[in-house]
């Protein structure tokens, strides 16, 4: 029988992974479930009612005997297994059971895209002399549960890391027995102990990686005669597409004929042909101009670079004085500037003088006016202006179309030899777009301005009329950015060759901004004939300064003092002064935008030379000069925004000014 039982509990062994895997329970509840199970059955083989008391002993010591042997081999195992101690606990009838699982987990992550995967690996031997171990059994299925963390992806680019985890569970069962004669008292302890122990290796592996990225460069103007732009605003030249040094379409060119034929920018420079000369003052007043003789055929060649003008907005300015003009038939031409690819519509670029009138065509493409010269691709139209102000304009005109050519200056490839111009130009600019009429305006009549910002006296209008001075500071503390401070009595700041102020009746305006540190009289602006500001063998006089007072007083001139004497002037604050005049409209004068006085109509008496101005002081004009209401001396604080022009200011011109 007792075989009989061993035999059943040995099918129900076999039985019992399939019925526990399906289970959800708990390791340690199936085990303690299987066991009260077990022990069930030992007891009711054991009934002394059924069997007698010596079936009964015979029994208990079958069973003792096969618990034992079970016990043996299973330490056994063990420690041929895992290398494990053994422990013996002496007891009345001592069961003791040790199942040692060792799982090895391997986490790796690799370079670029890994996935990474856990499986629970278990080592043990099952059989024990052709008997299951339900405990065992019941770990293996615990060992064999899905990860519940799943598998991950995990992308890396420069690291690599390798996690070695190892976990030991160890479950041992303790079974202790103690049996009396008369009563049969089962005990069944289950300690669970769970020593985890972790190594975790960590391999870093360092990749350095170079990335390239191409960020296109923006190059403005843009490049052209296939030239690369390698850097911002910086075109590099295919030289086997070009041979130039400038791959680029210019904001700007401008030939000062300064006693040289190169481009302020040096990016255009000219080359003369059969020996144009200079001329003193130029149109400024200053430097220089170029004089090209007709006769002699001279003229000025820009050949490298190729300036770009096909397809796209210009404005080219001129300063010029004729001293002949040939219109003996309407193919003599005097020739200003030209760009000759063939006489073909819309590709020869020419601006001349024809019947005394302007010309700007692109060939059989022409409108006729006088100086500056524009064409607006956006809008097809051609412009002339004189002297800043539109003289006209033609609508639906080109594109130009010119793909070759030289520049030149003072002829052109159309009517070729009778288009030579005969007298002086000065100041030629370029624009790469098409100024607009305050702009052109600005160009023909800004005579100099003075902003003192950067801690220079730069000119930043078109004429690049820089200024001189002595014992003069610079403040950041401007009424816009920089100023000029004058401190001391020798103190000033001053321009020269200003050829419109020398003529009689022309218009002209003059603002600045000024903070006084006194107001006991000054002089803010001395116009003189002489650097030096004297009157001898000369022409002087203050136009701008402070009454005895503390007044703000400007002055003008015809055979007398014309003064206005306006508000009184706050000390250590920034005021605004304009002084306006035509011959229309008379003297003006405004402080802070508002009109503060003004004259009626009458005609400047000028010096009839190129002027100077000089900024805080009379100079050795001091007690000599007429003065009107001004109270000729140094002027004492800071001033800023100086700017002269050679037209009358309007109202809104002097708010503009007045509200930077």
């Amino acid at each position: 029988m007792v075989k009989q039982f061993a035999r059943e509990q040995f099918e129900q062994s076999n039985s019992a992974p399939s019925e526990i895997a399906d289970s959800t329970i708990s390791t340690k509840q199936l085990t303690a479930r299987q066991i009260s199970v077990d022990v069930k059955s030992i007891r009711n083989v054991a009934n002394p009612r059924r069997l007698g008391f010596l079936p009964l002993l015979l029994t208990s010591i079958l069973v003792t005997f096969i618990i034992v042997v079970a016990v043996v081999a299973t330490v056994l195992v063990i420690l041929v297994k895992t290398g494990a101690s053994t422990t013996t606990t002496t007891t009345t009838s001592t069961t003791t059971t040790t199942t040692t699982t060792t799982t090895s987990t391997t986490s790796t992550t690799t370079t670029t895209t890994t996935t990474t995967s856990t499986t629970s690996t278990v080592s043990s031997y099952i059989y024990i002399q052709n008997m299951y171990l339900i405990p065992t059994c019941l770990s293996l299925l615990v060992s064999t549960q899905p990860n519940p963390t799943g598998s991950s992806t995990t992308t890396t680019t420069t690291t690599t890391t390798t996690t070695t985890s190892t976990t030991s569970t160890t479950t041992t069962t303790t079974t202790t027995t103690s049996t009396t004669s008369t009563t049969t008292t089962t005990t069944t302890t289950t300690t669970t102990t769970k020593t985890t122990t972790t190594t975790t290796t960590t391999t870093t592996t360092t990749t350095s990686t170079t990335t390239t990225t191409t960020t296109p460069f923006i190059c403005s103007p843009a490049c052209m005669n296939g030239g690369n732009c390698t850097a911002t605003n910086t075109c590099t030249c295919n030289t086997a597409m070009w041979g130039g040094s400038y791959c680029q379409t210019p904001n700007r060119i401008f030939w000062s004929f300064d006693n040289t034929l190169q481009d302020l920018y040096n990016n255009f420079n000219g080359v003369g042909n059969n020996g144009p000369t200079y001329s003193s003052p130029g149109y400024n007043g200053a430097g220089a101009c170029i004089l090209l003789t007709q006769s002699s055929s001279q003229s000025v060649t820009i050949a490298s670079p190729f300036l770009n003008f096909a397809y796209t907005s210009f404005t080219l300015e001129v300063w010029m004085y004729a001293n002949t003009l040939y219109n003996s038939n309407p193919y003599t031409d005097n020739a200003i500037f030209g760009q000759f690819d063939q006489n073909v519509l819309d590709k020869s670029l020419h601006i001349i003088i024809r019947n005394q009138r302007i010309y700007l065509g692109f060939f059989g493409d022409d409108v006729v006016g006088t100086q500056a010269y524009i064409y607006d691709y956006s809008v097809r139209t051609q412009y002339v202006y004189v002297n800043g102000y539109l003289d006209a304009s033609h609508t639906s005109a080109g594109p130009y179309q010119g793909a070759t050519g030289s520049l030149t200056i003072g002829t052109n490839g159309v009517n070729t030899p009778n288009n030579y111009f005969d007298g002086y130009l000065d100041s030629i600019a370029y624009f790469g777009s098409a100024r607009n009429a305050s702009q052109v305006l600005d160009d023909a009549t800004l005579v100099s301005d003075l902003t003192f910002d950067g801690n220079s006296l730069v000119d930043s209008g078109p004429l690049l009329i820089n200024g001189t001075g002595t014992s003069y500071s610079y403040t950041t503390s401007g009424r816009v950015n920089g100023a000029v401070t004058l401190s001391v009595s020798s103190s000033y700041v001053q321009i020269t060759g200003l050829r419109r102020l020398g003529l009689n009746a022309w218009p002209y305006s003059v603002a600045i901004w000024i903070k006084p540190t006194s107001v006991a009289g000054g002089t803010i602006m001395h116009l003189s004939s002489r650097t030096d500001g004297a009157q001898t063998n000369g022409w002087c006089l203050p136009i701008m300064g402070l009454t005895s007072a503390g007044r703000i007083a400007i002055n003008s001139w015809n055979g007398g003092n014309m003064p206005i004497t306006g508000s009184s002037v706050p000390l250590n604050t920034w005021t605004h002064v304009v002084g306006t005049y035509s011959s229309t409209n008379g003297l003006r004068l405004y402080v802070n935008g508002a009109l503060s006085g003004s004259l009626g109509a009458y005609s400047f008496s000028a010096g009839g030379v190129p002027m100077t101005i000089t900024l805080g002081s009379s100079l050795l004009g001091l007690g000599v000069c007429n003065t009107g209401t001004i109270q000729m001396g140094q002027f004492y604080g800071s001033l800023d925004e100086f700017r002269v022009y050679a037209r009358e200011l309007t109202a809104a011109d002097v708010v503009g000014l007045a509200n930077p």
